[in-house]
C-alpha cells in the first residue's frame, strides 16, 4: 500500500485504469482485506490531503470491525 504520495510524480493527463480483478469465488475476502488504494495526494504524517480506496467484498465480516474517524464511520461484523 502507497501512503507517501510525494513519491510520486503527478500526472496532469487524463487517465484510466484497468479494472481491478474481482476476487476469485473460491478467495473470499471480507471488507477490511479487499479494501485497495486507487489514488491520493497530500501527505498522511501533515494531516492534509486525500485518498481514495474501492474494495470488492466477497465475504462476511465476522469479530472484525474498522473504524474510521476521518470518515466518520463504523463497520462491523457480528459478533463485534
Amino acid at each position: 500500500m502507497a501512503s507517501d504520495f510525494s513519491k510520486f510524480r503527478p500526472n496532469p493527463n487524463q487517465l484510466r485504469w484497468k479494472p481491478y480483478p474481482l476476487p476469485e469465488p473460491s478467495d473470499s475476502r471480507d471488507f477490511v482485506q479487499s479494501l485497495y488504494t486507487m489514488c491520493g495526494a497530500g501527505d498522511a504524517t501533515m494531516r492534509n490531503g486525500i485518498a481514495i480506496h474501492n474494495y470488492a467484498c466477497s465475504a462476511e465480516m465476522s469479530k472484525k470491525c474498522l473504524y474510521n474517524s476521518d470518515g466518520d464511520f463504523l463497520i462491523g461484523g457480528d459478533g463485534i
